[in-house]
């Protein structure tokens, strides 16, 4: 459990640092001379900007990550679709319940996909549109 989160955590390190690297320094330049201090800087200019670049790469690695968690029942940790094997191993209903364990994984990837596009659209809402 412990090599598999510290493995989650280095690719969404990796994801945030690289939506603030995308951040141009001409805009931090600009912000300082408007006079904005490093603080103001980083939570008015840096941050919204870093969120909005990462936020579809971690839904994709979240939906991965959903995905990659029947691997982690080699090592004994039980997931939707471990479980619905061993219910169906007992009953015998091994369509239903795959079913059952399908819909289930079905339902978190459309909730994180929707919390994550209104999050990003809250994100994106004052850029400007190439169509003006």
């Amino acid at each position: 459990m412990i090599s598999y989160t510290l493995y989650a955590a280095s690719f969404l390190s990796e994801i945030i640092r690289s939506s603030f690297k995308s951040v141009g320094k001409d805009q931090l330049e600009a912000a300082a001379a408007l006079g904005y201090t490093k603080y103001q800087q980083f939570f008015a200019i840096k941050l919204p900007q870093a969120l909005t670049d990462a936020i579809p790469k971690i839904l994709n690695y979240y939906t991965l990550l959903i995905r990659q968690l029947s691997l982690a029942f080699l090592v004994s940790v039980v997931d939707i679709f471990a479980k619905s094997k061993l219910e169906s191993a007992d009953n015998f209903y091994y369509i239903e319940s795959f079913l059952a364990a399908a819909l289930v994984y079905w339902i978190l990837c459309i909730a994180l996909t929707l919390l994550f596009s209104n999050y990003e659209k809250y994100l994106r809402r004052f850029e400007r549109s190439n169509a003006a």
